[in-house]
């Protein structure tokens, strides 16, 4: 797919069509171009079909409809590249030639003078389509509602609910989610508050899907906003914060000073009152910071009264010169904060003044920051930093003035050394305050530093960073020299060869500790020309294992890195152990040519499979999918083509069904594995287990429900087998067993988490009910202490952590994330 920064949800709601329709076509401009077309549909042209045309690079365009005979033209086009949308009524949306999505649309240069023709064929289309009711049964009116695709952000359908609450949205061919769009909350088919836990549906060409719903039930807020002087406060934004996060309700008041939210979802909420024009911030109950806001309850069927009289006002106003105390600085950012990270902000004009009115009364230290260049980042007057700053208080009617001129500059220059031997180091970045900078010549020199007495910042790679240890002193128009001494951490370092010997540069080398088998959600060292490279070992001094993945564009594969060749089996791979400060060498990384295994995943109740999808391990739940993962399409299939060739195990997981490995394993180290070859395709095809249900509760010591996330790791290998939402203290999991697992909990306590490590082990064979108790601080058990029977005789027994391979035996890898269980 095309990346942009520009990714205009907007476009779908064809803006410029609308604004464009019905005018007259002036003559075409010299200095622009054309793009003209046919619209057809099964062969037989469509007329009074909008179409529009939006550069691809400005996001402006214009817009016409087809005639009689399904043709149409639009005229005076800048040169660039389009994209041409098309809204034909009774379809949906969609780009020329046939695409639905924004990120597959082609491209049509235009060229000034010229006419560029862009043909279009209206795709195959289904229907959702459904009522949606209230508690009552009555139909539910006038509310929208949002189709959405599961696999492309830019293809989705909109309508509205008619008098009965029926509603219909032409959709293209693909899987769905149903959103139903409240006054003040939302809820997704079937009857669910969030997006994760909403159903999909499949849609194919020509077919309707019902799908109705039911409200959940809801409750209202209303109040009146007035002024310190007892006005009604207009046009002030009111926001309803979910405490648990996700929810979030808005509306103003209006010329009276009263607001109104109705279907508000229940819970509780901190509540905002945002002033026009500086959008200042209130919190319930009258304070300026979120960390003193009082939380509001919100209760199903009833409706909150909430008044609200706002702290009196003032402003903030001044003037920012440059250092010589008479000219201007231009586009600085201005932020009067009231918190270290709270303020209401403005801009400079041209002459260096600002002024941020209304801003409620109470201390401010005022902040100046060139957000375009990083230029100087100070506080008035004349400071550094917020602990510095001076304080300015703002009284109700009355204009705090705050003038500030930028401090006097010089210029310092950084090199470093290496503690253990002495040498220079030629490569490091360094920075000062806000300046920072590459070693070039092996020094980083730093221009319009701020005068004074600093922390000095070095980073070199298989360093342990400076961390401001060092300090330096600026003097106005003068340079500064400073040598910072750097210690060497625990590193692994070596070189990637490919099968010629030839250095393979782009190549990401993990370390992992032994034991584990997940992988960081980036890479921040590869290979170098020369095949290099140099990696620290985070996680301190320690024994890791390699993981090596090459570019995915270049034609090599990922590997656990061996004695003497790749392999997929961990068990197999080098051990590389460091002691504290210790650079070692690692066997010399072969990479061998990728190839491509491929197949179809099934469920056993022979139901189509939803959100399934493949991997090489067992991706954190919080974490998103990892290295290697790859959904299954809608037919059933899927591709992987990252892994070099050696025997591969492949974790699937899908939802309704419990994570498990190729064969239907519950652990790596007894997956059935997959032999993959360079250059080549390799068949397997998967049928899913649903697995064991076990369901329960999680109560904490005064017997309420917790709210937060299960996470289940199988004990002998530690890799998440699954993972769910605990939601007023009520869980329900699918696990295949038999299985010995052991269990955590990240538990939900206002706006922060804690970390519950549960019982040591528990044996899972059947489905089962679990009740735990929290009973210390960071601990839970099951309740009563009666754990599930262990093992039995007829049970494959689980291999122990680290068991002893023979040469190059096969074995298996990973697991599925929390989301899909």
């Amino acid at each position: 797919m095309r990346g942009t920064p520009l990714r205009r949800v907007g476009l779908m709601l064809l803006a410029v069509v609308v604004t464009t329709l019905g005018m007259t076509t002036p003559a075409q401009a010299a200095d622009t171009g054309t793009i003209t077309g046919l619209l057809t549909y099964n062969g037989t042209p469509v007329a009074n079909a909008a179409v529009s045309a939006t550069n691809y690079d400005t996001g402006e365009g214009n817009g016409t409809t087809t005639d009689g005979t399904g043709r149409y033209t639009i005229t005076d086009l800048p040169p660039g590249s389009y994209q041409v949308q098309i809204h034909a009524e009774g379809h949906p949306a969609q780009y020329a030639p046939s695409t639905p999505s924004w990120d597959e649309a082609q491209l049509y240069p235009v060229n000034a003078g010229g006419t560029t023709t862009a043909d279009a064929t209206l795709i195959p289309f289904g229907t959702i389509t459904g009522r949606l009711t209230t508690s009552t049964g009555a139909g539910a009116a006038d509310l929208s509602v949002n189709v959405a695709s599961t696999s492309d952000w830019s293809i989705s359908g909109w309508s509205s609910t008619d008098e009965n609450g029926d509603y219909a949205v032409p959709v293209p061919v693909g899987e769905y989610t149903v959103q139903f769009l409240l006054d003040g909350s939302s809820q997704y088919a079937y009857s669910q508050r969030d997006e994760w836990e909403a159903d999909t549906f499949a849609v194919a060409a020509g077919q309707s899907v019902t799908v109705d719903d039911t409200l959940l039930p809801t409750g209202s807020v209303s109040g009146t906003v007035l002024t310190a002087d007892g006005q009604p406060a207009q046009d002030v934004a009111i926001g309803f914060d979910s405490v648990s996060g996700g929810d979030y309700a808005g509306t103003t008041t209006d010329s009276a000073g009263e607001y109104r939210i109705g279907s508000i979802a229940p819970g509780q909420y901190k509540v905002l009152f945002i002033l026009p024009g500086s959008n200042a911030i209130m919190y319930h109950p009258n304070v300026l910071s979120i960390e003193d806001a009082q939380s509001v309850t919100v209760v199903a069927d009833q409706t909150l009264d909430l008044d609200k009289t706002l702290l009196p006002t003032g402003a903030i106003a001044g003037r920012l010169t440059h250092s010589n105390g008479t000219t201007g600085v231009a586009g600085a950012d201005v932020t009067a904060h009231f918190a270290r990270y709270q303020g209401v902000s403005a801009q400079t004009d041209a002459n260096g003044y600002y002024r941020i009115e209304p801003v409620f009364t109470g201390s401010y230290r005022v902040n100046f920051y060139d957000y375009q260049s990083n230029a100087f980042d100070q506080w008035a007057t004349g400071k550094l930093s917020y602990e510095t700053a001076n304080a300015f208080p703002v009284t109700a009617g009355a204009t705090k003035w705050v003038n500030d001129k930028l401090l006097a500059t010089g210029s310092v220059k950084v090199t470093a050394k290496d503690a253990a031997t002495g040498t220079a180091i030629t490569a490091f970045s360094a920075g000062v305050l806000n300046r920072y900078g590459d070693s070039v010549s092996s020094a980083v020199t730093l221009t319009d530093v701020a005068v004074g007495t600093h922390p000095v910042e070095v980073f070199a790679q298989g360093y342990q960073p400076s961390e401001g240890a060092a300090t330096v002193t600026v003097v106005a128009g003068q340079q500064a020299t400073i040598t910072v001494t750097l210690s060497r951490m625990p590193s692994v370092k070596g070189r990637v060869v490919n099968a010629a010997g030839a250095p393979v540069a782009g190549v990401c080398v993990v370390p992992i500790v032994v034991g584990s088998f997940g992988l960081p959600d980036g890479c921040g060292y590869e290979t170098d020309a020369a095949g290099n490279y140099l990696v620290p070992l985070w996680n301190g001094a320690g024994s890791y294992r390699l993981f090596a993945i090459p570019d995915s564009a270049g034609p090599y594969g990922a590997q656990w890195v061996g004695p003497t060749g790749g392999t997929g089996d961990p068990r197999q791979a080098a051990v590389i152990t460091a002691a504290d400060g210790q650079w070692v060498t690692a066997p010399t990384i072969k990479v061998d040519r990728a190839g491509i295994i491929t197949g179809t995943v099934t469920s056993e109740t022979g139901q189509p499979l939803d959100w399934a999808s493949v991997d090489i391990y067992a991706a954190h739940p919080g974490s998103g999918p990892g290295y290697g993962h790859v959904d299954v399409d809608e037919d059933g299939r899927y591709r992987t083509d990252l892994l070099g060739p050696y025997q591969w195990p492949l974790l699937f997981g899908a939802k309704g069904h419990a994570t498990q490995w190729s064969g239907g394993a519950t652990n790596r180290f007894t997956a059935q594995t997959i032999k993959v070859t360079s250059d080549a395709t390799t068949t397997y095809n998967h049928t899913m287990k649903v697995g064991s249900v076990v369901r329960g509760t999680i109560k904490l010591p005064d017997h309420s429900g917790a709210n937060g996330r299960f996470m289940v790791s199988h004990s002998a290998t530690g890799e998440f087998v699954a993972a769910g939402q605990a939601i007023d203290g009520a869980y329900q999991l699918r696990v295949l067993t038999p299985v010995p697992v052991t269990w955590k909990f990240d538990f939900e306590s206002g706006e922060s988490f804690q970390h519950l490590i549960g019982t040591s082990r528990i044996y899972l064979r059947d489905d089962v009910t679990l009740n735990f108790c929290v009973v210390g601080g960071l601990r839970f058990e099951v309740c009563g202490g009666r754990l599930p029977a262990g093992p039995k005789a007829q049970d494959t027994p689980s291999p122990s952590a680290s068991p002893t391979a023979p040469a190059r035996r096969t074995v298996p890898t990973g697991d599925r994330p929390a989301g899909r269980l």
